[in-house]
């Protein structure tokens, strides 16, 4: 696993989720990934692509900076900062996060398994 596969895999996950592309989500999540939004509130796999597939979450811009990425054997931590424009629930949220990814497995089956983002306050 290097950096650049990370990179990749967050390249995928970003456009998955821009396109709302359910195969391509549930190829990259794991099966027991935990998502924890800004608000606090958590997904798992099955309740995040649903959220997708229902049209209750649409993302429109998810623009990452300061993007770091470090390897522990089988394990990438990805950190960074997230402009978001998002329609959740009805309602569009625009808003910049701090980041925290987690990536585990071996090459060629790596998946997402925590993701956990806290809103910046300005």
């Amino acid at each position: 696993m290097q950096k650049s596969d990370i990179d990749e895999l967050e390249q995928a996950r970003r456009s998955a989720m821009l396109a709302a592309d359910l195969a391509g989500l549930d190829r990259l999540f794991a099966d027991d990934l935990v998502w924890i939004h800004a608000s606090s509130k958590s997904d798992t796999k099955k309740s995040l692509i649903g959220k997708f597939a229902s049209g209750s979450l649409r993302c429109h811009r998810l623009d990452h900076s300061e993007v770091a990425i470090c390897i522990y054997d089988s394990v990438a931590i990805v950190r960074g900062k997230l402009e978001m424009d998002v329609l959740a629930d009805g309602t569009s949220r625009t808003s910049v996060n701090l980041f925290t990814g987690v990536w585990a497995g071996a090459l060629g089956a790596t998946k997402l398994v925590l993701w956990q983002s806290t809103r910046v306050q300005s």
